[in-house]
């Protein structure tokens, strides 16, 4: 689990190949699927980055003006 900011949340599932945004409502939502085997994700300014145990790393940029 990774904090954005005090609103937001990112969770990664290994086995499943995805990550889940939960906002401090509680309410959890998909936020990338299709991953190999993710094991590892920070969120550095405007992007995500994840690393997948096949040696994969990947960008996840957001639009200008918002959030991650």
């Amino acid at each position: 689990v990774v904090a954005a900011d005090a609103k937001v949340l990112y969770a990664l599932d290994y086995l499943g190949g995805r990550i889940a945004r939960v906002r401090a409502d509680g309410a959890v939502e998909p936020f990338v699927e299709g991953l190999t085997r993710p094991v590892a994700l920070a969120v550095l300014g405007e992007a995500v980055i994840v690393a997948e145990d096949t040696g994969r790393l990947l960008r996840i940029a957001f639009p200008p003006g918002t959030t991650p």
